[in-house]
């Protein structure tokens, strides 16, 4: 069995389950409103299992499934958590068996990245900052970057690089409501924007030297292999400075591209010792024609590289659930 863990909305993934499908690979499909169940763990000396039941609400069943069914794990997106449906007036018992849950969680989760695998959930919670400082021991090139809240020091910043732009330090962290939306995109900013918003300083903020680019890439990589994709987002000003700015009327060109092998030996050394075997990559390549990196994103989305360059990464993930299925 392969278990697949994913959002609701999460739709890019339909072709590769139907390829599932075609390879007559028995596969479950868990998102946030998949009821799943703890029913048991046995432990001992010569086994460790456990059982789950997932009700499935197009079949309107209950499905059971043991741990050692499972051959492969996709954590594609989302997060796997065991109901903890006890509900106790008592504060202190609430929050005694909601720890106990968690470790039960944990360790489903822990038992999860022993076996074959794409993804982990822990992957979610990666550091931008530590991948930044990663990439550069290794020697891939970062964009000069500081975190601040002290206006002289980001005005210097600003003069030593000339143009600077501003994001969210966790680029992960986006939090909505029905008036707006924060941590979201890229916007470049000025000495005098800083000084006339100083009081929207108080707490540390992201602040990057605006590289000037030819183009953006976005880039594909899974299990040793690279799908890479130049994105042609400089002739259009909203898309120049943060290409996820889309203009759905004038959409940027996207094609595939060939990275140097110097960058994919560097990249693939990163992606190793973040000991991530999937995710979406971003780098730039700048006017001084050199590649800059910028950050990865394990669950990220493949559709922007996969549609527009016809690369047959649906066919490539099924093959590889495939070959891990079948113990090739």
């Amino acid at each position: 069995m392969v278990l697949i863990i994913s959002q609701n909305e999460d739709s890019i993934i339909n072709p590769i389950l139907r390829y599932l499908v075609y390879f007559k690979i028995k596969f479950i499909r868990i998102t946030e409103d998949t009821k799943v169940c703890l029913e048991q763990i046995e432990l001992n000396n010569l086994i460790t299992d456990f059982r789950l039941s997932i009700y499935n609400p197009t079949l309107k069943k209950i499905i059971f499934l043991n741990y050692s069914e499972i051959k492969f794990v996709w954590h594609r997106r989302g997060y796997f958590n065991i109901e903890r449906n006890f509900q106790f007036e008592e504060d202190y018992l609430r929050k005694y068996f909601q720890e106990e849950y968690s470790y039960l969680n944990n360790f489903i989760k822990y038992k999860f990245s022993l076996i074959p695998h794409l993804n982990k959930q822990s992957d979610e919670r990666i550091n931008k900052l530590a991948v930044l400082d990663k990439a550069k021991v290794i020697g891939l090139l970062i964009p000069d970057t500081l975190i601040s809240k002290n206006i002289n020091c980001i005005n210097d910043f600003i003069y030593l690089n000339e143009s600077i732009i501003t994001k969210a330090i966790n680029s992960g962290a986006i939090y909505k409501n029905e008036n707006m939306t924060i941590g979201c995109g890229t916007i470049k900013i000025t000495t005098k924007d800083i000084n006339e918003n100083s009081e929207s300083l108080s707490l540390l903020s992201l602040f990057q030297k605006n590289v000037i680019k030819k183009f953006d890439i976005r880039i594909f990589y899974i299990n040793k292999q690279f799908f890479a994709s130049a994105i042609l987002s400089q002739k259009n000003p909203k898309t120049r400075i943060d290409f996820r700015e889309y203009d759905s009327q004038t959409p940027n060109r996207i094609i595939p591209i060939q990275l140097p092998n110097e960058i994919v030996v560097k990249l693939s050394t990163l992606m190793h010792e973040l000991n991530i075997n999937s995710g979406s990559i971003d780098m730039i390549y700048s006017e001084s024609n050199q590649f800059i990196f910028l950050e990865v994103n394990p669950v990220g989305q493949f559709e922007q590289v996969y549609i527009p360059c016809n690369y047959n990464i649906d066919i490539y993930i099924a093959s590889l659930i495939k070959s891990k299925y079948e113990g090739i």
